[in-house]
Protein backbone atom coordinates (compact mmCIF):
# COMPACT_ATOMS: atom_id res chain seq x y z
CA UNK A 1 0.00 0.00 0.00
CA UNK A 2 1.18 4.01 -0.53
CA UNK A 3 -0.93 6.44 -0.23
CA UNK A 4 -1.75 9.47 -2.79
CA UNK A 5 -3.01 12.63 -2.19
CA UNK A 6 -4.27 11.22 1.27
CA UNK A 7 -5.95 8.41 -0.30
CA UNK A 8 -4.59 4.56 0.28
CA UNK A 9 -3.50 2.82 -3.15
CA UNK A 10 -3.47 -0.69 -3.36
CA UNK A 11 -1.54 -1.73 -6.09
CA UNK A 12 -3.44 -5.27 -6.57
CA UNK A 13 -6.44 -3.47 -6.40
CA UNK A 14 -5.24 -1.66 -9.84
CA UNK A 15 -3.50 -4.69 -10.86
CA UNK A 16 -6.86 -6.56 -11.19
CA UNK A 17 -8.50 -4.21 -12.59
CA UNK A 18 -6.22 -3.83 -15.44
CA UNK A 19 -5.91 -7.76 -15.95
CA UNK A 20 -9.66 -7.52 -16.78
CA UNK A 21 -8.79 -5.55 -19.76
CA UNK A 22 -9.13 -8.13 -22.98
CA UNK A 23 -5.24 -7.71 -24.51
CA UNK A 24 -3.19 -7.35 -21.18
CA UNK A 25 -1.74 -10.23 -19.75
CA UNK A 26 0.69 -8.87 -16.71
CA UNK A 27 0.10 -5.41 -14.64
CA UNK A 28 2.12 -5.01 -12.08
CA UNK A 29 1.63 -1.23 -10.09
CA UNK A 30 4.19 0.48 -8.57
CA UNK A 31 4.16 3.81 -6.80
CA UNK A 32 6.37 7.00 -8.76
CA UNK A 33 6.91 10.10 -6.23
CA UNK A 34 4.85 13.31 -6.85
CA UNK A 35 5.65 16.33 -5.59
CA UNK A 36 2.26 17.39 -5.46
CA UNK A 37 0.44 13.67 -4.31
CA UNK A 38 3.59 12.20 -2.45
CA UNK A 39 2.95 8.86 -4.92
CA UNK A 40 1.23 8.54 -8.08
CA UNK A 41 0.58 4.47 -9.57
CA UNK A 42 2.41 3.77 -12.49
CA UNK A 43 1.69 0.08 -14.56
CA UNK A 44 4.04 -2.10 -16.35
CA UNK A 45 1.79 -4.12 -18.80
CA UNK A 46 2.68 -7.11 -20.96
CA UNK A 47 0.52 -7.15 -23.91
CA UNK A 48 -1.35 -9.69 -25.87
CA UNK A 49 -2.72 -6.99 -27.88
CA UNK A 50 -1.46 -3.72 -27.95
CA UNK A 51 -3.74 -0.88 -26.45
CA UNK A 52 -3.22 2.55 -26.94
CA UNK A 53 -3.30 4.79 -22.96
CA UNK A 54 -6.63 5.80 -23.83
CA UNK A 55 -7.81 2.85 -24.54
CA UNK A 56 -6.84 1.25 -21.49
CA UNK A 57 -8.25 4.54 -19.28
CA UNK A 58 -11.55 4.09 -20.90
CA UNK A 59 -11.64 0.33 -19.31
CA UNK A 60 -10.14 1.25 -16.14
CA UNK A 61 -12.55 4.10 -15.67
CA UNK A 62 -15.61 1.24 -15.14
CA UNK A 63 -13.53 -0.27 -12.21
CA UNK A 64 -11.97 2.66 -10.59
CA UNK A 65 -12.01 6.12 -9.31
CA UNK A 66 -9.64 8.55 -11.11
CA UNK A 67 -7.14 8.76 -8.36
CA UNK A 68 -6.04 5.30 -9.00
CA UNK A 69 -5.55 5.19 -12.25
CA UNK A 70 -2.28 5.02 -12.99
CA UNK A 71 -0.57 8.11 -15.12
CA UNK A 72 1.95 6.19 -16.98
CA UNK A 73 1.60 2.91 -18.74
CA UNK A 74 4.85 1.48 -19.01
CA UNK A 75 6.01 -1.26 -21.25
CA UNK A 76 6.79 -4.83 -19.65
CA UNK A 77 10.83 -4.65 -19.02
CA UNK A 78 11.90 -8.07 -20.89
CA UNK A 79 14.81 -8.60 -18.03
CA UNK A 80 11.77 -8.86 -15.51
CA UNK A 81 10.55 -12.85 -15.19
CA UNK A 82 6.81 -12.86 -13.75
CA UNK A 83 6.06 -16.22 -11.40
CA UNK A 84 4.09 -16.54 -8.94
CA UNK A 85 5.11 -13.74 -6.66
CA UNK A 86 5.16 -9.87 -8.43
CA UNK A 87 8.49 -8.87 -8.25
CA UNK A 88 7.61 -5.34 -7.30
CA UNK A 89 11.07 -4.55 -6.11
CA UNK A 90 12.44 -5.18 -9.39
CA UNK A 91 10.13 -2.47 -11.11
CA UNK A 92 11.08 -0.05 -8.34
CA UNK A 93 14.76 -0.28 -9.45
CA UNK A 94 13.98 0.20 -13.05
CA UNK A 95 15.91 3.51 -14.13
CA UNK A 96 12.60 5.27 -15.46
CA UNK A 97 12.07 6.72 -12.08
Amino acid sequence: MFISGGENIFPEEIEKALLKINGIEQAVVVPKEDKEFGHRPVAFLKFSNPLSKQEIIRCLQADLPSFKIPIVFYPWPPQIEFNLKVPRKEFLNIKIF
